[in-house]
């Protein structure tokens, strides 16, 4: 699950760049942007934001499990 969240952000961070890039020429070209554009931005950063912090979350697991997997005592040999 760890694996698939960073492939979406590294996806979403590829698509909010492409679209980030676009809105820019846009705003050179002609001086302001689309609604349209705006809005998908605006949403590609609400989404990316959600799969960082999902991200967090999930290494604050990890790290909670591991903190318990050192606890375990190890078995006699």
């Amino acid at each position: 699950m760890f694996k698939k969240v960073i492939a979406s952000i590294e996806e979403a961070i590829s698509k909010y760049s492409a679209q980030a890039e676009k809105a820019l020429k846009e705003a050179q070209k002609s001086g302001e942007l689309s609604d349209e554009t705006k809005a998908d931005v605006d949403k590609m950063a609400v989404e990316l934001n959600a799969l960082r912090e999902a991200e967090k979350t999930l290494k604050a697991q990890v790290g909670e499990v591991e903190q318990h997997i050192a606890q375990i005592p190890s078995p006699m040999r």
